[in-house]
């Protein structure tokens, strides 16, 4: 390959070291995730500490399925695969991350119904499922999976550092791949639910600086 097409050279980075480059800094930690995984990975000046990578096997594939499951609960049947697709259209649009599902869930139907318009014209109005589907990443055991919420992940990730460097890295998490950035607020609902898992001598002074890429 390198001789056909006279590569001169190639070099092969940690995605998640990458994305953090993007945003102009070289420590932090990053959450990356995709369709098919999510990793929080801690960099520190740089280079990526492989001891103190987490893995969830949640990600975009399986918010979609749930999300289905949901609008179907509700009446919404979409099972082909170009229904699927509609599917992941209106999560990308329209989903996102409530800062207090309880009080959500007791909201009125009509503050929180969003209405989409189908391909054939037809308009839809989805209610609860639009929070409901991508609040998956804060409880994976809303689709029956025993695993810490990517809140918890990523407290787990910094802890398994070096105390000297816990301070840089919860000072900086980036939130990136394709469900990284696709709900809102999803930072502003992670970073109180991080605060809350530190220790009290840790909660005054820590600073958080989140961002997406």
């Amino acid at each position: 390959m390198f001789e056909g097409f006279k590569v001169p050279a190639m070099y092969v980075a940690v995605q998640a070291t990458l994305a953090l480059y993007a945003s102009a800094r070289t420590t932090g930690i990053v959450m990356d995730s995709g369709d098919g995984v999510t990793h929080t990975v801690p960099i520190y000046e740089g280079y990526c500490l492989p001891h103190a990578v987490s893995r969830l096997d949640i990600a975009g594939r399986d918010i979609t399925e749930y999300f289905m499951r949901l609008l179907l609960e509700s009446g919404h049947s979409f099972v082909s695969t170009a229904e699927r697709e509609i599917v992941k259209d209106i999560k990308e649009k329209l989903c996102y991350v409530a800062l207090d599902p309880v009080k959500e869930m007791k909201a009125k139907p009509e503050e929180i119904l969003k209405e989409y318009k189908l391909p054939d014209g037809n308009i839809i109005k989805i209610g609860n499922q639009l929070f409901r589907a991508p609040e998956t990443l804060f409880m994976p055991a809303n689709i029956g999976i025993e695993a810490p919420g990517v809140h918890k992940m990523i407290f787990n990730s910094v802890m398994k550092c070096d105390i000297d460097v816990r301070r840089d890295l919860y000072g900086n998490v980036l939130l990136s791949g394709g469900e990284g950035h696709s709900f809102s607020p999803l930072t502003e609902s992670c970073s109180p639910q991080m605060l809350f898992l530190l220790p009290p001598g840790g909660k005054k002074n820590q600073k958080q600086n989140w961002s997406q890429v």
